[in-house]
Parts: C-alpha cells; structure tokens; sequence
C-alpha cells in the first residue's frame, strides 16, 4: 500500500472515531480478517454509545413530558 492510501485511510478512520494507534493497525494489517474484525469492533463501540445516548435523551423527553404535562 502506497503511503497516500494509508494516509487515507488513517484520516478516514480516524474521522469515524478510531484512535491513531487503532487505525494504523488496520492501515498496515495484511489481513483480511484482522481488518474486518477491528472495522466491526469499532461499530459495535459506535452503536453501543449510541444506544447509551438514546437512553438518556430517552429520559429527558419522559422528564420533559412529566413537566408539561402537570
């Protein structure tokens, strides 16, 4: 892989949350397998903290909810 490539992948990566160390790892892996898994790994910490988020803007809007409604 050409250095430019890397770069961009690194910059992409990095751009979706991955920390340095972990996008370099993908970026100089030569395997398939290895990339998928840490590519997965890395949505699943993603969704994970996305469902946390929803759980508390749950709560606020049952809380919103509550004070107008009394």
């Amino acid at each position: 892989m050409n250095s430019e490539l890397r770069s961009k992948i690194i910059t992409n990566l990095t751009d979706a949350g991955c920390d340095i160390v972990l996008a370099e790892r993908y970026a100089d892996s030569k395997s398939a397998k290895e990339k998928n898994d840490i590519l997965k790994s890395h949505r699943q910490r993603l969704l994970d903290d996305l469902h946390k988020c929803q759980k508390r803007i749950d709560c606020l809007d049952y809380l919103i909810y509550s004070e107008n409604k009394s």
